[in-house]
């Protein structure tokens, strides 16, 4: 994901974790639509602010927030970007932006906080580069995708619809009812394409 600017032929791209599943139920290209006013959008899951100290959301920067200043002298506000869904235009500014990610990413000055089974998290590189080059979320606490390891579980299944894109199992070690609502979800996909469930 370091790497899409490059890879994307496109010059709007729209790229989505391969373990979701997108709601039938919501347009990928009304998504598209919505996100077309800004030139980059990620989710965010809550951040830093450096100049206070407070923090807030649940989620993890993916690396000390002390390091980092010292390190690559990021200052300000300093979100916890989660990755599940990244929109881009091509511009010069993005394509900076995208660059810096990429360097960041193949050469970090500091060891991630937590433990990526021996790799570094792409969010890593993105929350440092975003904020050294002045990029933000579209909105602070903006998701698109829902995440049963952080989101409300309590939601009503309708609301969770209502209200997100798509439906994420990020995470090697998913609950029994994460994997039963995406199994009904993945055969019903399937059988609506006229295609045999592969996915398991």
């Amino acid at each position: 994901k370091a790497c899409i600017y490059e890879l994307s032929p496109y010059d709007e791209t729209l790229m989505i974790d391969a373990d979701m599943i997108w709601f039938a139920q919501k347009k990928a290209s009304a998504f598209m639509d919505d996100l077309s006013a800004v030139d980059f959008a990620i989710q965010s899951r809550g951040f830093t602010n450096l100049d206070t100290g407070t923090t807030e959301g649940k989620y993890t920067h993916w690396i000390d927030v002390e390091q980092a200043q010292e390190a690559y002298g990021i200052k300000g506000i300093f979100y916890k970007m989660s990755s599940e869904v990244v929109w881009f235009k091509k511009s010069a500014a993005t394509k900076k932006l995208f660059a810096k990610i990429k360097q960041i990413f193949i050469n970090p000055k500091v060891k991630p906080s937590i433990d990526f089974a021996g790799d570094l998290p792409d969010e890593y590189a993105y929350n440092i580069a975003c904020n050294l080059l002045g990029f933000e979320p579209r909105k602070p606490n903006e998701v698109f995708v829902f995440w049963n390891f952080l989101d409300n579980r309590r939601t009503p299944w309708n609301e969770v619809i209502k209200n997100y894109y798509g439906y994420s199992l990020g995470g090697n070690n998913l609950e029994k009812s994460t994997i039963e609502k995406y199994t009904q979800m993945a055969k019903a996909h399937a059988n609506a394409l006229g295609l045999p469930y592969h996915f398991q």
